[in-house]
């Protein structure tokens, strides 16, 4: 009697979930820096704040944007500006912790997700650590280069989501900018607050000009008229 069977070919099978493993390895990975891109870093921080829910220890988010990076770009070129990012990868992997996260979310904005923070004073020693190594010299197409970053700090006890780590980050990051740059800054409700305030007050003056556009006649002594007091 005939008999059937199937035959498989373990190499095909083989190579194929590999293929599939790196194709899925290369929807969460930059591919300049090799670090985690910004999927895999919120993935990775809601997860953190689950399992926040079940413990003590709070998540923490280390914004950095490189100040000044376009310099970079346009005295030595792209290619010297993506050795900097690559070399800013390096030290930020070997400046922090074996169990935080490392991503670069685009362009020269890096973040690090740290997980199980008992003080506050730990993610001050992490930053701390990151604008100590940035601020060794870079040697790039024979000039030297520092990158220099402004990092936010938000922490999960002012959010609740991994986008809301990620904007109060960015605000802090954005006051340490504001304060003269290479300096961390940590978050604060106050912060959120102000943010809400000027745009409220931009879409106040955008509505008040536009009605100014819309006067026929110039504004005379008591007429409807806009004006700007810098």
């Amino acid at each position: 009697p005939a008999v059937g069977g199937i035959v498989y070919n373990t190499r095909d099978v083989t190579e194929r979930a590999a293929l599939e493993a790196e194709l899925a390895a290369r929807a969460f990975r930059d591919p300049l820096t090799g670090l985690a891109n910004r999927a895999r870093f919120q993935d990775r921080a809601a997860h953190a704040l689950d399992r926040r829910a079940h413990s003590a220890d709070g998540v923490a988010v280390l914004l950095l944007d490189l100040d000044d990076f376009k310099t970079v770009n346009d005295s030595l070129g792209h290619p010297a500006g993506d050795a900097l990012l690559r070399r800013v990868a390096e030290r930020l992997l070997a400046a922090t912790r074996g169990c935080d996260t490392v991503a670069r979310l685009g362009g020269d904005e890096f973040a690090v997700l740290l997980d199980h923070v008992r003080t506050p004073q730990e993610t001050l020693t992490v930053a701390a650590r990151i604008l100590e190594a940035l601020d060794l010299p870079i040697l790039l197409e024979g000039a030297e280069a520092r990158a220099h970053a402004s990092i936010g700090i938000a922490t999960s006890a002012h959010a609740l989501t991994a986008e809301a780590l990620l904007r109060d980050a960015d605000m802090a990051m954005y006051r340490a900018k504001a304060r003269g740059k290479h300096q961390a800054c940590v978050f604060e409700p106050s912060m959120h607050a102000a943010a809400l305030t000027r745009l409220q007050l931009e879409a106040e003056l955008r509505r008040a000009v536009e009605r100014q556009t819309q006067l026929v006649t110039p504004a005379g002594p008591g007429g409807d008229g806009f004006a700007l007091v810098y």
